[in-house]
């Protein structure tokens, strides 16, 4: 987050419960934050989501959405229930490509998943910005998924990542 421009067009996939999206809103302060999650119960064993059911989800979306109502209300906040293909061809057909300054992918770990977020998403970030997430490095953890996707992607796009810790950075 401190690598990515202040007041800043932001997306936030995998919002989860959101905890970590307020630490964006105050660190980051982007102009417009677009929370991504399906809240939709998953079988993935490990994730704190496998253990929910779908309505345990639907609450915690709308736990979401009442924490944010104020940003919401101000359209500072956009929150899209969605699985991330789907919300990025939602976001594409809406806006222009571009509609990103950085985008922090925090979703499904497997290898596939993380190599399609990162591809999506990439077509909605302005030259300049960046694409982070974390979980970079973390060895067996969804068997290197995250690893693996990063360092395929980046190769594909002729770019280095900046790895700080478990987090990772991808400039366009």
């Amino acid at each position: 987050m401190r690598c990515c421009p202040r007041t800043a067009s932001a997306s936030r996939l995998a919002s989860g419960k959101a905890t970590s999206a307020q630490g964006f809103l105050r660190g980051a302060k982007p102009r417009k934050l677009y929370l991504i999650d399906p809240w939709q119960h998953s079988s993935h064993s490990g994730a704190w989501y496998a253990e929910k059911d779908e309505e345990e989800m639907a609450d915690i979306r709308e736990e979401v959405v009442a924490r944010f109502a104020r940003q919401i209300q101000r359209e500072r906040v956009v929150v899209i229930a969605n699985q991330s293909q789907d919300a990025v061809r939602q976001l594409t057909s809406a806006h222009r490509s571009d509609l990103f300054d950085w985008a922090y992918l925090d979703g499904d770990h497997t290898y596939e998943a993380v190599l399609a977020y990162l591809r999506a998403f990439w077509t909605l970030i302005r030259d300049g910005g960046c694409l982070a997430g974390d979980d970079y490095g973390i060895k067996g953890w969804w068997n290197d998924g995250v690893t693996q996707a990063v360092d395929q992607f980046v190769a594909s796009v002729d770019r280095s990542p900046v790895i700080l810790g478990s987090q990772f950075l991808i400039r366009k």
